[in-house]
């Protein structure tokens, strides 16, 4: 039986002719069905039977109404966006405000504010692609705006994508009370919200003995907060307390400071994939955006242990400055970084090569592509490279010295960080 009822759900529901649905699709508008049925009783009402003409009127009574009541609600309205914050990340909620403005004396219903808070797919169409709008991109629904007022709406938007919002102009629509006509008013921006990707905690590891230089190589000729134990001091003010040494404090009477190794200077490169026929999937875990996350967590990591960077993003070359304002330059780098269709890592294009400003061969280079781009990194070895390949599925690319495979996923916030130390684990074992 429930055989029966699939096949006949699906001979009812599939869509046999989608090539013609662009010519049939306006027959769905309720004015079509609306006016065929004022035309139906008009023509009853002519042949003879005087209710026809009670229920014509009905109906073009409904058509008016309909029509003219969103364009009235709509007459006066002006509304005005901003955000609360002007940066977060991925994932993390903040609080959009919509002030909307009702100059004349009657109130208006049934509002809802769109477009610009839900990032554009991207659809495979062959080798080419192209965007899409979302289907639902309604930020809020208003129920009432009162007459001759400023009223503030308040809510919480929780961006899901890196991007600079609203994505697009915001309209203020309204389509009350039957749904028959809608009438929209540009919303004016006054601040907007960059949203940077979510990054993933990577912990330092060890230098081990081998030719290669890994992420947060440490040194026993400085002084840190990171690796072995060089030595004990004294305490001075602004060491943290979970850098005291309990037991030499206990012994001596006195706060004493665990001194541990620090971080050398190293130079890294991190390179990513920004070519368009390279990347697969739609919205948040589409491949591009997990390049960027990842590439935003290696950097984020190498900056904070002072680590000299370099990043290659298709066509473009930034070297960071430490600290904090390089935290933010690669936020709004990130924020608003797009898929390039003749970018470096075209079909025959190279490996960016080095400029003047770069050194002839960094300590690590750090390249994120996809199944679809690694063989553009083959096409030069290096001793120094590792590459994380983002694939589909299991077992296409398997784990080796120098390829992280990482299967593309929502669990990867996280798994990835665990991936890495493995893999960086069975590389100190390998050298």
């Amino acid at each position: 039986m429930a055989g029966w009822t699939a096949v006949a759900s699906d001979a009812l529901t599939r869509d046999f002719c989608p090539a013609v649905n662009r010519y049939v699709y306006w027959l769905k508008h309720p004015w079509v069905v609306l006016g065929l049925a004022a035309f139906v009783s008009a023509v009853i009402g002519w042949s003879g039977l005087r209710q026809g003409y009670v229920v014509c009127a009905a109906v073009l009574a409904v058509l008016t109404l309909g029509t003219l009541w969103p364009w009235i609600g709509m007459f006066g309205i002006r509304a005005t966006l901003r955000f609360e914050q002007r940066q977060t990340r991925e994932h993390r909620p903040t609080t959009a405000i919509l002030n909307v403005t009702n100059r004349m004396p009657w109130p208006a219903w049934g509002f809802t504010l769109e477009r610009g808070f839900r990032a554009a797919a991207v659809v495979e169409v062959g080798a080419a692609s192209r965007e899409t709008s979302p289907a639902h991109d309604i930020a809020v629904a208003l129920a009432q705006i009162p007459a001759r007022s400023q009223a503030e709406f308040r809510w919480e938007f929780t961006p899901e994508v890196r991007g600079d919002y609203p994505l697009q102009l915001p309209l203020l629509k309204t389509s009350f009370p039957f749904g028959l006509w809608e009438q929209s008013c540009p919303v004016e921006v006054a601040s907007r919200l960059l949203v940077g990707p979510k990054v993933i905690p990577l912990s330092p590891l060890d230098l081990h003995q081998g030719g290669r230089t890994s992420l947060g190589a440490l040194s026993d000729q400085r002084s840190g907060y990171e690796g072995d134990v060089l030595g004990t001091r004294a305490f001075r003010a602004g060491d943290l307390l979970r850098h005291v040494h309990w037991a030499q404090t206990a012994r001596q009477g006195k706060l004493i400071v665990a001194e541990r190794q620090a971080n050398l200077s190293k130079e890294v490169r991190v390179s990513f994939d920004t070519d368009t026929i390279n990347h697969f999937g739609v919205g948040t875990n589409a491949s591009f955006e997990w390049a960027i996350r990842i590439a935003a967590s290696f950097c984020q990591t190498l900056l904070r242990h002072d680590i000299a960077l370099t990043l290659v993003a298709g066509d473009q070359r930034i070297r960071p400055v430490a600290g904090e304002p390089g935290q933010q330059q690669l936020l709004e780098l990130f924020a608003r970084l797009k898929l390039q269709d003749d970018g470096d890592f075209s079909d025959g294009g190279k490996i960016p090569s080095q400029t003047r400003g770069d050194r002839l061969s960094p300590a690590l280079e750090i390249v994120i592509t996809t199944e679809r781009g690694i063989a553009r990194w083959s096409q030069e070895q290096s001793a120094n490279r590792i590459v994380v390949c983002l694939q589909v599925n299991e077992g296409q690319h398997g784990s080796t010295e120098t390829c992280l495979p990482v299967i593309v996923s929502e669990s990867l916030f996280e798994s990835f960080s665990s991936q890495w130390q493995d893999f960086q684990r069975r590389e100190l074992a390998h050298a």
